[in-house]
């Protein structure tokens, strides 16, 4: 009899994938395969470091046969790409599957056809500088043009695979039932709603008591509604001594209009344009005390959470997906429509509402951590229990 599972991963060249598989290679009774299938013989992968217990993979053959493989108990896919569609027929039908869910994958669709969740993304500014009829948005145009032509079907592809999902895990907890009331055929338990696969991390309070430096968004993407907040910013003072940072390594919102915009903010302005490693990243927070995210999906959770845990004082939209569900389990966290003006960015978090915020975090990491494990212990006894049964 057999008493583990064996799971195939699914997944992207992400810098999520380490820490990842780190979660899943500390679980019992578990036996994971990390395959990555790319037909050029010189691949490298660009974010992935833990490089060497991936299986690469050449042979498109000999990859798609892995979904069929009766030691296969279990498809653990690492966001619901457009790209990992052709490989669902492959995935035979007494396997479970289990969709992890980023957030671009529910929020955001190709071509002109509409996301599984629809929700209004951008801010006035911003909606207006995606229309303007320049040569790069009329190239956008006609690219989405060109997807729905070559990809007639692709609702009804869609459809297929996502009601084909067995458990649903979101980033946020709220998205499960978004998602259920938006999506008629989206059929999957939810299964690890407290965002996902995760080790338990205690983080200590280091308090910052004088204004430091503020994050502004977290990528150079439309959705971080960068010219809305600006507007907003250019409204704020603040003390000598501190500087706006921008997170814009990557994303295709148009960064000379970025950068001439940010110079009529009064204080000094550092561009990160460069990839940077985790830790050299977040080294950078430990100057920051203030950070404005002006996406509304759930986006930047990475960067939102180390902020909660370091006792940064975060401003989002309040009609940001973010913002209602950090409200909901009790942070402190303010507004950009009410709270962002006059000196708003030279005052701190209180000491107790840092406090809070990182008791929060720290029980938020233990039970995550507890309870993904529990979960997968409970779906390793349900897959064994119908092993039995189909005996």
């Amino acid at each position: 009899m057999k008493k583990n599972i064996t799971i195939l991963h699914l997944f992207l060249d992400d810098k999520f994938f380490d820490l990842i598989s780190e979660f899943f290679d500390s679980l019992d009774g578990v036996e994971n395969i990390y395959c990555f299938y790319n037909s050029n013989k010189k691949f490298q992968f660009k974010y992935i470091k833990r490089s060497d217990k991936i299986n690469l993979i050449h042979d498109y053959k000999k990859y798609v046969s892995l979904f069929s493989d009766s030691k296969i108990d279990v498809v653990y896919v690492q966001a619901l790409s457009y790209r990992f569609y052709k490989y669902f027929k492959y995935i035979s039908i007494e396997k479970k599957i289990i969709w992890w869910s980023w957030g671009y994958d529910i929020y955001n669709s190709i071509g002109f056809y509409s996301p599984l969740i629809k929700l209004d993304l951008y801010k006035h500014e911003t909606k207006h500088s995606r229309c303007v009829p320049t040569l790069t948005n009329i190239s956008k145009w006609l690219y989405k043009l060109a997807i729905v032509i070559a990809c007639p079907l692709y609702l009804n592809n869609r459809r297929k695979i996502v009601s084909r999902i067995d458990y649903y895990t979101p980033v946020l907890a709220y998205e499960y039932e978004l998602l259920k009331s938006s999506c008629s055929y989206f059929k999957a338990k939810p299964f690890m709603l407290k965002g996902g696969p995760s080790i338990h991390q205690q983080v200590a309070l280091v308090y910052r008591e004088r204004p430091g430096n503020i994050i502004v968004g977290n990528s150079l993407t439309y959705e971080n509604n960068h010219l809305d907040v600006l507007d907003v910013l250019a409204n704020c003072s603040v003390k000598e001594g501190q500087s706006y940072v921008f997170p814009i390594n990557y994303g295709d919102f148009p960064k000379s209009v970025l950068k001439k915009r940010a110079k009529e903010l009064d204080a000094p302005l550092v561009w990160l344009e460069s990839f940077l490693s985790r830790e050299e990243y977040f080294a950078l927070f430990d100057k920051v005390t203030h950070a404005v995210f002006g996406v509304i999906r759930q986006q930047a959770m990475g960067n939102i959470f180390r902020c909660l845990s370091q006792g940064i004082k975060v401003f989002l939209y309040e009609d940001s997906i973010v913002y209602k569900q950090l409200k909901l389990d009790g942070y402190h966290v303010y507004t950009i429509d009410d709270d962002l003006k006059g000196d708003a960015l030279q005052h701190p978090l209180s000491f107790e509402e840092a406090t809070q915020n990182i008791t929060l975090y720290n029980n938020l990491a233990r039970v995550k951590a507890d309870d993904s494990k529990n979960e997968f212990e409970n779906l390793i006894n349900e897959v064994i229990h119908e092993w039995r049964v189909g005996m």
